[in-house]
């Protein structure tokens, strides 16, 4: 009885977490049309902060931290798949410093 609980309280937790990411991106483009609305001009710069971080979100650390969370025994998949995730961590800052030099 106690592993089912855990079970359901650890398939919540990711629900949660899951959910949480949803809503910061309908943030994020909730934002994208404000400010599109505001400035025309702009689209080009905010389409280009919202690909560099949110596109590396749902590529590479979603995908993963997901796959992670639902086979925690260490195999070799697993362990790829947090190298892709750590991948992707490194990645959002390098895409948001080259949208930024260009």
């Amino acid at each position: 009885m106690q592993k089912q609980w855990c079970e359901c309280a650890e398939i919540r937790h990711n629900a949660t977490i899951l959910e949480s990411l949803l809503i910061r991106h309908a943030l994020c483009v909730i934002v994208t049309l404000c400010a599109v609305v505001a400035e025309p001009d702009a689209l080009g710069l905010i389409l280009s902060f919202i690909g560099a971080t949110c596109a590396v979100f749902v590529v590479y650390i979603i995908p993963t931290a997901v796959y992670a969370s639902l086979f925690p025994e260490h195999h070799f998949k697993r362990h790829l798949a947090l190298v892709v995730w750590w991948l992707g961590m490194a990645l959002v800052p390098i895409c948001l410093v080259a949208m930024f030099v260009q």
